[in-house]
């Protein structure tokens, strides 16, 4: 079937299986973690890990199942009267943010993404915008996610906190650039790659990176393949 926009916004834990959906909508994301309970921490001191196993998002891909999920985006959406223009009146240069949505599969929240007991379940996502995303922490500890997407492939938003972990999976992530930029795997606080496979292709127009985070990208095991036009210091 073809849905409209899927809201969970009760605050508490919520899992959700994908078991063979076909969802689609064309004017913001198609699954989105509106409300539930937060794991992680949002102090600008948190370490490069983090347990998400308590988080309140939580997605299982069931083995033996195809999904797609097709989703846009919802641009800045500013609180009534909240905007000051600049001089000129050509840009906000002053704002209370009320909806910005990024993703066509998205988390306010952190989030857990998993395969069944043996892995073979696949997400795919194709997104006008940005792929799969968080607000704050994303854990991927399995199943085989494919991601198109015309910006970042995944996104994690918080600045000098989020942490991306892979732990097992394969992902397999084309940015194909309809915005004009995207990174592969874009987290803007760390990343780290425990295992899996993983092969990101970040937007070839633009000084974008297969893999790219602010704060430092880890790899301590799995199989990882990026392009791109810049290329981030990695440990391993």
């Amino acid at each position: 079937t073809t849905r409209d926009t899927l809201s969970l916004h009760d605050a508490l834990p919520i899992s959700l299986i994908l078991n063979g959906v076909d969802i689609t909508c064309t004017v913001a994301p198609a699954v989105i973690f509106y409300s539930v309970y937060e794991c992680g921490s949002t102090d600008e001191d948190a370490a490069a890990t983090v347990d998400t196993s308590a988080a309140g998002a939580n997605v299982l891909i069931a083995d033996g199942t195809v999904n797609n999920v097709t989703g846009s985006y919802v641009a800045r959406i500013y609180e009534p009267d909240s905007v000051v223009l600049s001089e000129y009146g050509t840009e906000v240069a002053d704002s209370s943010k009320l909806h910005k949505y990024d993703g066509a599969f998205y988390s306010k929240m952190s989030m857990n993404v998993g395969g069944g007991e043996d892995g073979s379940g696949v997400l795919n996502i194709t997104a006008d915008n940005e792929g799969l995303d968080t607000e704050l922490h994303l854990t991927i500890n399995g199943g085989n996610i494919n991601i198109t997407s015309g910006n970042d492939g995944i996104n994690t938003n918080e600045d000098n906190v989020s942490v991306t972990t892979i732990n097992d999976g394969v992902l397999n992530i084309l940015v194909t650039g309809e915005t004009g930029e995207g990174d592969g795997i874009d987290s803007n606080g760390y990343l780290v790659i425990n295992g899996g496979v993983v092969t990101a292709a970040a937007c070839a127009e633009s000084g974008d990176a297969g893999i790219d985070a602010t704060a430092g990208i880890t790899i301590n095991g799995g199989t990882v393949m990026a392009s791109g036009n810049m290329y981030d210091h990695i440990d391993c």
